[in-house]
């Protein structure tokens, strides 16, 4: 649990602190220097977590699963993941935190997944693939990347969008072979 792993940090930094001999002060800034590249992730994790909570509170999140329930009932499995998946990576352009988008979207895509009987494995592997194949392509994710590289975005696009288009592909054909074989625990 999150618990233990945080108890973990404590006795390692005192082992790094004694291997590397850091006399206090030392210590403490290169704690600094390692929590700063931390704050903008955690931060996007607390705002889709508040998001989360906002969502559950205000039974927004029922509204939501009620409104694309009646829109996919009755409709193929086939059809109701390929709009998942393509949500999914559509919404990965604006939230690129996979554990942020999680927050979000899992509370969303569980019950629906339940109402519209479709295997929850297969749901989170159309999470996984709409999350990770579009990690390096959007800009929100991709433009740290670039800039270490020398890249601009439209040199990057225009090298990689058929590549990634024929990952998009290749992951909805991966989650339609996951539905048709029953992917999941038995």
């Amino acid at each position: 649990g999150m618990p233990e792993i945080a108890a973990i940090y404590f006795p390692v930094t005192i082992i790094g602190v004694i291997l590397f001999r850091l006399n206090p002060s030392e210590a403490c800034a290169e704690f600094g220097k390692g929590m700063a590249g931390t704050i903008a992730p955690t931060m996007v994790i607390g705002f889709s977590r508040a998001v989360s909570v906002l969502l559950t509170e205000g039974n927004i999140t029922d509204t939501i699963i009620n409104a694309v329930t009646s829109l996919l009932e009755g409709k193929s499995p086939v059809i109701t993941l390929l709009i998942i998946y393509l949500f999914v990576t559509l919404f990965n352009f604006f939230v690129s935190s996979g554990s942020g988008k999680a927050m979000v979207m899992m509370p969303i895509l569980q019950p629906l997944g339940q109402v519209l009987g479709i295997n929850q494995q297969v749901l989170v592997l159309a999470y996984q693939y709409g999350d990770g194949f579009t990690n390096t392509f959007w800009p929100t994710a991709s433009l740290l990347q670039l800039s270490l590289c020398g890249m601009d975005y439209g040199h990057w696009f225009k090298f990689a969008w058929k590549i990634y288009a024929c990952l998009i592909a290749a992951g909805f054909i991966l989650i339609v072979i996951a539905n048709q074989i029953g992917y999941g625990p038995f």
